[in-house]
């Protein structure tokens, strides 16, 4: 957790003009505009992006107004608002870093960072996968252009497209870790839209990945403990009483040490 100051903003900024940033966000808006998401969800989303465009330009990209603000000025409810924040985080359009004050060393507003357009070439795949079918078709032909001399794994049933490039990392085992984010959802009693389960899906991926890759030595029973785990946290969080945004890699830490016990 950083100490907020101009000098970390500073350093935060990911763009070194407005023009810059302006097109990152245009690109951003299309692509949430071509998903198929419920109206409301897909007006929000783009509600939210555009707020934080708007308190970007000190330093460029960077704001560090807070969800409660940002939902009064919006008109929406604070756990909305850190629903559709941990949205375009998912996406990539965002990173959110938790700070704290110099004064007295307690949190604070999060600093929230909009991704170079640059950095977000995963999203496409994302995208492709909640896209219409109209726009769906086109973009599969361009995909499938510029994969044809690459060798593909096979594709693995039930697991998202977006999901699939796991493949590489985890094998065949994908299927079962994905099957731990439904297996979450039941357990809470939770009907969720696929999209929010790819979201929670990608999100336990790439933290069980990111432990594996740290040095962590996981068997396979252990890594679906640990999706498990990590998706029943989302999931809890994005429709349970809880609504404050979570700091995941000190939560996955946690649920780590708890797999282990």
């Amino acid at each position: 957790m950083q100490i907020a100051n101009e000098t970390v903003y500073q350093s935060l900024s990911s763009f070194e003009s407005l023009e810059q940033l302006n097109e990152a966000v245009r690109k951003y808006k299309d692509q949430i505009s071509e998903m198929n998401l419920r109206q409301d969800v897909k007006r929000n989303l783009l509600l939210v992006l555009e707020y934080i465009k708007r308190h970007s330009c000190r330093f460029f990209g960077v704001s560090w107004k807070g969800k409660r603000k940002i939902a009064s000025e919006l008109g929406l409810s604070d756990r909305t608002v850190i629903r559709l924040c941990q949205r375009l985080e998912s996406l990539g359009f965002i990173q959110q870093h938790e700070m704290k004050r110099a004064s007295d060393m307690q949190q604070t507003s999060n600093a929230i960072v909009i991704a170079p357009a640059a950095c977000t070439e995963n999203v496409r795949q994302a995208t492709e996968e909640m896209s219409d079918h109209k726009n769906n078709i086109s973009l599969k032909q361009k995909h499938n252009i510029n994969h044809l001399n690459v060798n593909r794994s096979p594709y693995i049933k039930f697991v998202p497209k977006s999901l699939q490039h796991y493949q590489s990392f985890f094998g065949k085992q994908v299927k079962d870790l994905y099957g731990r984010v439904w297996l979450a959802a039941k357990k809470l009693g939770i009907k969720a839209e696929q999209d929010i389960m790819q979201e929670v899906g990608f999100k336990a991926m790439e933290q069980v990945k990111q432990y594996i890759k740290d040095g962590k030595q996981l068997s396979g029973e252990e890594k679906c403990k640990l999706a498990y785990a990590i998706s029943y946290k989302q999931l809890e969080q994005r429709f349970g009483k809880g609504g404050e945004y979570l700091d995941w890699n000190y939560e996955a830490e946690r649920l780590f040490k708890l797999i282990r016990n």
